[in-house]
């Protein structure tokens, strides 16, 4: 997906289907682990009154012709977690203004990035396992967007067909809750900050599998990885690590599409690039979770998520998230 429309966390492309119900992971053996460490078991426990605060760093990358583009979002997030009755969660997710750096940002970029202010505020509801499954505040939501599309017409015009387009795609999004919801699938920062790793036992001597899908990594394709996790050392302060990390699924993922939409980048760049006999594509997932116990909830991730083919292109998405002191 484009820089831009990551970095307000919106979408004009082909909306995100709902995301189904995870898995569960396969457990496969894994005798030739390099070390046993602590078993580990988590339950995700409600926020204090006051949430949890994050400082989230990210960024999305490509590398081609010997360029490297770069665009760094960075923000705070406060977050509120609290079980229902109903076997839910209530998930409010609270963002600062997002601060990014990027060269040459064009104007009109400069003021789509007032679009963050649609995701400021989530209410949300979630599984056990982090599926988001409902949104609680969407008439707030449609009523921020009324004042931000007056202010986009005004400030743009409102003639030019990329404000036409960005506002026709916005008004079908947010004409209901569902495709909004579906869109969050979109910042994979929310599925790096709910992963599905709560309820069993993660022992070591085992890597257990899942398929994992980051959806519109390119355009409308989605990249598929085959996930494993596995228990890693325990941090310097004793706090239980967990590793997934995963190859390219390719039997899930379209490669040709994915082919294509690197070929048509690299000409984009350089139009005398050759792409005879391309080198097929390759991807990999990484994170690594520093976790508190106690509470269930990550103290530290890095996370990344990168496709390449050959040394003549490569795209990575790369997250790093730190539990802050509470304010």
């Amino acid at each position: 997906m484009s820089n831009l429309i990551t970095l307000v966390e919106v979408t004009t492309l082909p909306a995100a289907s709902p995301a189904l119900p995870p898995a569960p992971r396969r457990a496969v053996p894994y005798p030739h682990a390099a070390a046993q460490h602590p078993p580990v078991r988590l339950t995700r426990q409600p926020t204090p009154p006051t949430g949890l605060r994050y400082a989230l760093a990210s960024y999305w990358e490509v590398r081609q012709a010997g360029q490297v583009r770069r665009t760094t979002l960075t923000k705070t997030l406060t977050l509120h977690w609290q079980p229902l009755p109903s076997g839910l969660a209530r998930f409010s997710y609270y963002a600062a203004a997002p601060a990014f750096q990027q060269p040459e940002v064009p104007s009109l970029e400069r003021i789509l990035l007032r679009l963050a202010d649609l995701y400021q505020h989530l209410e949300l509801r979630a599984t056990a396992a982090g599926q988001l499954v409902g949104l609680d505040n969407f008439a707030a939501i449609t009523q921020t967007w009324a004042g931000l599309r007056a202010e986009l017409r005004a400030r743009s015009g409102g003639d030019d067909e990329l404000t036409q387009a960005l506002m026709t795609g916005l008004d079908a999004q947010l004409a209901e809750p569902g495709p909004l919801l579906a869109s969050l699938r979109l910042d994979y920062a929310f599925a790096f900050l709910l992963p599905d790793v709560y309820g069993p036992r993660w022992e070591s001597g085992w890597r257990y599998e899942q398929t994992r899908a980051f959806p519109h990594f390119f355009t409308d394709t989605d990249l598929w990885v085959s996930e494993q996790l596995e228990v890693g050392p325990p941090t310097a302060a004793g706090y239980p690590t967990l590793h997934l990390r995963g190859p390219l699924d390719a039997v899930r993922t379209d490669l040709a599409a994915v082919a294509q939409q690197i070929g048509a980048e690299r000409l984009a760049a350089d139009p005398a690039a050759d792409l005879t006999d391309p080198p097929l594509p390759q991807a990999r997932c990484e994170a690594t979770y520093a976790l508190d116990p106690a509470t269930g909830w990550p103290l530290a991730l890095d996370a990344s998520v990168r496709c390449w083919a050959g040394d003549s292109y490569s795209k990575e998405y790369f997250l790093r998230l730190e539990q802050l002191p509470p304010a």
